[in-house]
């Protein structure tokens, strides 16, 4: 049974998630076009003789758009996902060392070229630092690479080369756990947020006083059940009830004594009502539904009487009802044809009249040949 408010699983923390990884996806590849743009209008505007290009030079921007296809390609297809942006990772941490090596190729600058492949460091840094694997892996093929010209730079002693190659790995790494550390309080934040906002719309849709659903939860419940029922082809009853002279009995009882027993009312339609897919409802002061997802008339009137009889037991005591010693109720069913929320409602209600006409603590089900019969 439904007894809150309609409101979806908090799901906004995982949509947070891809967005960061979207977020990282787009600055990797932005990153690297601006750095690769930087390089060929470099070469475009100060190398006016022609130069030694290889087919090798033409690696970086193939690399780049291969990562780029692999990263589109997991978006496209989410069971392979993880396997085309490993593909993508490889892609575009060889995109950098390719770049690199370019340069150093072109113009000889062993210095410039160590400066792209850290620039691709913190690219990817930036860009991946919330999917672990796929930042290790570029980051693995970036040290490889990184590690090479250090250790082929004639330059520096052995003692230079092993500092320079051990202290930008730790210094990834205490970025990447300073940026996992932030990432991780935001989408903290972000879950306490959440839930906030989840906890505020149940209230918004829940009838304090007795737990059930209010009349806008309801609204909103039954339009999405008769779309489902209009979609799938499949029965929807919906039952009206009202407690018989419930006025009379906070008349005579006082209003404390009348809240108690709306909630001794809706404790027993709740426990009637077993079924996961349906809804019970307070939409007034004494008024309560039940929208019963692929019942039929016959269905909702054998759970009408159930819940007839089992008021009666409940025996709650009634001075001033000219129906009964104990509270009773009047109910009236409607079953859906091609009908809208209005007009679903209006059937039910002209239901609920006309056993309220026929001496109350009844149930009816909605005929067309029924007129309209109103009652106290």
């Amino acid at each position: 049974m439904s007894d809150a408010g309609p409101h979806s699983e908090i799901s906004s923390i995982s949509e947070m998630q891809k967005q960061t990884i979207t977020h990282g996806n787009i600055w990797i590849l932005a990153s690297g076009t601006l750095i690769l743009a930087i390089v060929l209008s470099f070469l475009l505007r100060y190398e006016k003789e022609a130069i030694g290009l290889s087919v090798f030079h033409f690696l970086p921007p193939v690399l780049l758009l291969t990562g780029a296809g692999m990263l589109m390609q997991g978006y496209r297809n989410q069971k392979r996902q993880t396997l085309f942006w490993m593909l993508a990772s490889t892609m575009i941490a060889m995109f950098w060392l390719a770049l690199a090596w370019s340069i150093f190729d072109l113009w000889d600058n062993r210095q410039a070229a160590e400066k792209v492949v850290l620039i691709g460091f913190f690219s990817v840094l930036i860009g991946w630092y919330s999917r672990y694997s796929l930042l290790l892996l570029a980051i693995g093929i970036l040290i490889s690479g990184y590690a090479w010209f250090l250790l082929n730079d004639d330059r520096l002693v052995l003692i230079d080369q092993l500092i320079s190659l051990v202290k930008f790995p730790i210094l990834i790494l205490l970025m990447t756990c300073t940026l996992r550390r932030l990432y991780n309080q935001l989408l903290q934040k972000q879950i306490e947020n959440d839930l906030l906002i989840s906890e505020l719309r149940e209230m918004s849709y829940t009838d304090t006083l007795t737990g059930l659903i209010n009349r806008k939860g309801f609204n909103e419940t039954l339009r999405d059940n008769l779309k489902n029922a209009d979609r799938f082809h499949t029965p929807l009853s919906l039952i009206i009830l009202d407690i018989d002279h419930f006025k009379q009995y906070n008349d005579s009882l006082g209003h404390p004594k009348g809240d108690l027993c709306l909630k001794k009312v809706a404790a027993v339609l709740a426990s009637q009502s077993q079924r996961a897919v349906d809804t019970v409802a307070r939409i007034g002061g004494e008024e309560f539904a039940l929208i019963l997802p692929g019942s039929n008339s016959k269905q909702a009137s054998q759970l009408a009487e159930m819940i007839r009889e089992a008021l009666m037991e409940e025996a709650i005591t009634h001075p001033d009802s000219p129906v009964s010693e104990h509270v009773t109720v009047s109910m009236g069913i409607a079953n859906y044809s091609e009908d809208d929320e209005s007009s679903l409602y209006r059937k039910a209600d002209s239901a609920l009249y006309k056993a309220k006409s026929r001496d109350r603590n009844r149930s009816e089900i909605f005929s067309l040949l029924d007129t309209s019969v109103t009652a106290d």
